[in-house]
């Protein structure tokens, strides 16, 4: 922490008297990050001064590794349901390796988020056959726009809603569905897993504060009391004790950020810093008999500029090369097939 106050030239006695009683000083980081401020903050309570308790810092978690969480969640809950059709049945039907087992390293995420994207797709593909009493998905084509609007409302309501999980368990045990309240449940935790992924990527912070209180009971209800903490501290600030000022400044420019300007392009601050520890230690690492921790660091400061370098030279000669972020091939092939797998091996008409 001293070296990053250093770096923003607030190391000095004076600048940090200035900067402890004007401004406060956002952390933005993983899980461990936050408790690690806040353990300096304790040990620090009983110091002489505002400055020495730190308590200009505001800690804030990164939503890369929430999200992470959230995939975690996710697998522990659903994964070992074949026989209900949960997400090894899907996992296996369409051939993903390493995705059995949870990791915060590696393909894991990639992996993870494009097959529980392809799973909702091809689920409520088939839900929307079934209510619309459709064989194909093009012949959704001929409905109209308030149908439509009617058929989507419908299926929220019952088939991946909380309220529809209610209404089944309150039926006669003889007549409850296992198979339907398994689906009802998954598709509501989908739902919400594809709509905090997509507000990330576009960027819109207010879809993310909306998910906090279900994020939070997600999170309550699995085995992740981490993150809970920090939903619980995160909600705190927001409704009862930061500013207006200062929860907008962490809402708009500490949650997501976008360094190309296309749309669509916005990553959490979080994931970036992965970024940045990736080309640190692989892609512009230090190499050599001259390499020592202060060339690293007099050098990392210039990494997004040998960054965006490196991709220029890269697009101006356009060759054969091994692309930066992971593709995804054949999107549509796997939908179809797992879209197959459901309608023609299920045993009932509700999954």
């Amino acid at each position: 922490m001293d070296e990053w106050l250093r770096q923003l030239r607030l190391d000095g006695p004076d600048a940090q008297n200035h900067h402890a009683f004007k401004h406060v000083l956002v952390w933005a980081g993983d899980q461990l990050t936050t408790v690690r401020i806040c353990s300096i903050k304790k040990e620090r309570s009983e110091d002489f001064n505002f400055l020495q308790h730190f308590d200009q810092a505001v800690e804030v978690f990164g939503w890369f590794h929430a999200q992470l969480a959230v995939e975690t969640s996710i697998h522990r809950q659903y994964f070992k349901t074949m026989n209900l059709f949960g997400l090894k049945h899907g996992f296996d039907n369409l051939k993903r390796k390493g995705l059995h087992t949870t990791s915060i390293q590696g393909p894991f995420h990639h992996g993870m988020q494009e097959a529980l994207w392809h799973t909702t797709d091809s689920r409520f593909r088939n839900i929307w056959l079934i209510v619309c009493q459709k064989d194909e998905i093009i012949s959704l084509r001929t409905l109209l726009p308030t149908q439509l609007k009617a058929f989507a409302t419908r299926i929220v309501d019952e088939y991946a809603s909380t309220s529809a999980l209610v209404r089944h368990k309150m039926l006669p045990r003889q007549e409850q569905d296992n198979m339907l309240m398994h689906s009802i449940l998954l598709c509501r935790d989908l739902l919400d897993y594809v709509d905090l992924d997509d507000a990330m990527k576009t960027g819109d912070v207010g879809r993310l504060e909306d998910l906090l209180p279900r994020l939070l009971f997600c999170f309550s209800g699995g085995p992740n009391s981490n993150y809970t903490i920090e939903l619980l501290e995160l909600l705190q600030a927001l409704c009862h004790e930061w500013t207006e000022e200062l929860k907008s400044f962490v809402i708009r420019h500490c949650w997501l950020a976008n360094t190309t300007g296309r749309k669509g392009a916005f990553l959490a601050f979080d994931m970036l810093q992965e970024h940045n520890i990736r080309d640190i230690k692989h892609i512009f690492a230090v190499h050599g008999p001259f390499s020592s921790w202060e060339y690293i660091k007099k050098i990392s400061v210039s990494i997004p500029a040998q960054r965006k370098i490196k991709d220029h030279v890269e697009n101006e000669f356009n060759h054969f090369r091994r692309g930066k972020s992971h593709t995804t091939p054949e999107s549509e092939t796997d939908i179809v097939n797992l879209l197959d797998h459901y309608r023609n091996g299920t045993p009932g008409p509700h999954v």
